[in-house]
């Protein structure tokens, strides 16, 4: 009885797991930028925060079925891949009819969800519609594919700022999307080291080289930086946020970025971009400490 006990209790850990890894919870993290809005404008009352809360859930699991969908795509050919065979439906944990289902139900949530924030529909429609394009082709496309990866995360912030009717100045278009450029770079990067001994398996990254990919990081990267503080030092944003000493931020993000290409460019410590923010306690204490100076100069 107790093996048996046991046993239910290995599967059970083991489905869920499965489940997690299907998807993709460690991603989850990246709609976090729904809440950028509400930090730049000074936002962050308890209503705007519960409503974020909500739109940071549908955008998880709008996210989640995009990720879904991509791997039905891609398992042929991941069941090639040393490590990609291991996801949930290239190894045939989950097989293609629980995976349609999952969609269906996850799609079912995310509409009843979207029905108590109108004015986010738009662009989670659009962040669906732009992901299945890229899943379906534009993933192939060197550069495109970067720049829609990108979009993505500016659809998230544009969203977060029109459930809370919190004005996105141009500013901060600008540089989430540099920022998810460079993020996206660095993971065509880390793929293109993973396979650069199988070209054939990863079609989209075979069309970039590593030299290219290194330099593209370096660059929009520097551009990031640079964007970040003329954005600082603008008169507008200082009158808007009642601080003139948002400058002091760009100390954090210099520091990060630093860290963040020395992580990714040294192949001992390279991975995902996701991998890196999970793993490394400096990266993340950089980031905590950009985010707290942030709120104490502009709230205190």
């Amino acid at each position: 009885m107790q093996s048996l006990q046991l046993y239910v209790l290995e599967s059970m850990k083991a489905w869920l797991l499965q489940l997690a890894e299907l998807l993709r919870l460690r991603h989850w993290v990246k709609n976090g930028f729904v809440f950028i809005p509400a930090l730049f404008a000074r936002a962050l009352s308890a209503g705007n925060i519960a409503q974020l809360l909500l739109l940071f859930l549908t955008f998880c699991l709008t996210a989640s079925v995009v990720y879904i969908f991509n791997d039905l795509l891609d398992a042929p050919r991941d069941r090639k891949h040393k490590t990609k065979q291991h996801r949930p439906l290239a190894s045939g944990f989950f097989n293609q009819q629980q995976a349609i289902v999952g969609i269906v139900l996850l799609l079912l949530v995310v509409g009843w969800l979207a029905s108590w924030q109108i004015p986010a529909i738009p662009y989670l429609v659009g962040y669906l519609l732009l992901n299945v394009a890229y899943s379906l082709a534009l993933k192939y496309v060197a550069i495109v594919d970067v720049s829609i990866i990108a979009l993505g995360f500016v659809l998230r912030i544009l969203a977060g700022g029109a459930v809370i009717g919190v004005f996105v100045s141009q500013w901060l278009v600008t540089i989430v999307f540099l920022l998810a450029c460079s993020l996206a770079f660095a993971k065509r990067r880390h793929d293109l080291a993973l396979n650069q001994e199988n070209n054939e398996y990863e079609a989209r990254v075979s069309v970039y080289t590593l030299p290219f990919l290194d330099l593209a990081l370096t660059i929009m990267l520097s551009i990031t930086l640079l964007a970040y503080i003329i954005y600082s030092l603008s008169p507008e944003v200082m009158q808007r946020l009642d601080s003139q000493h948002i400058y002091v931020t760009s100390f954090f993000v210099f520091l990060g970025i630093l860290r963040y290409l020395l992580l990714v460019l040294n192949p001992q410590t390279a991975g995902s971009p996701v991998q890196l923010i999970w793993r490394d306690r400096v990266l993340q204490l950089i980031i905590l400490s950009w985010g707290l100076v942030f709120y104490w100069l502009i709230y205190f």
